[in-house]
């Protein structure tokens, strides 16, 4: 598990179940002391995949189907909310790409598009060629332990990229 968090501002973090930090400005040094069981830090990071994929049929695809396991930890439970967020570019506008928690649906991701798509395909479809983030709050899809990430195509012919797969739990 990958952890992400900045101190340029100083160390003011909030942990679940003691954690003691300690901060040393003369070697610009943390060090972490683990008081008790897990922990993780308030807003936490976990990164699920941060690699650019291709999918679609076009040149140098990688299928239609893409799926990864992750592990959550016990620190799910004390968590308010859990987001998930993932960076898309060039998804097809009337079907896109379907993301799921667990083979759950997150539901449509039509309504981050930014608009409905500046590229107007041969049959009148329509492709939105630039980037854009996605952001849903999955908690009730996670479980504690390992998890799959799922994304296909919602049109097999839509080639198109994503890439910083992450979730954030906020305490």
């Amino acid at each position: 598990m990958k952890y992400n968090f900045d101190i340029s501002g100083g160390v003011n973090l909030k942990f679940w179940k003691g954690v003691e930090l300690k901060y040393d400005a003369s070697v610009n040094l943390i060090s972490k002391t683990l008081l008790e069981g897990d922990w993780i830090p308030d807003p936490a990071t976990l990164e699920i995949e941060s690699t650019k994929h291709h999918l679609g049929d076009g040149p140098g695809n990688e299928g239609i189907l893409y799926q990864k396991n992750f592990t959550v930890g016990d620190y799910l439970s004390n968590a308010k909310e859990c987001f998930l967020y993932l960076t898309i570019e060039g998804p097809h506008y009337e079907k896109p790409p379907e993301i799921e928690i667990n083979s759950q649906s997150i539901g449509s991701i039509q309504p981050f598009f930014p608009n409905p798509g500046d590229q107007i395909n041969p049959d009148g479809s329509h492709d939105y060629t630039g980037a854009f983030v996605i952001k849903v709050n999955i908690k009730s899809l996670l479980t504690t332990g390992v998890n799959l990430f799922t994304i296909k195509n919602g049109r097999p012919d839509d080639d198109y990229w994503f890439s910083n797969v992450h979730l954030k739990l906020t305490y």
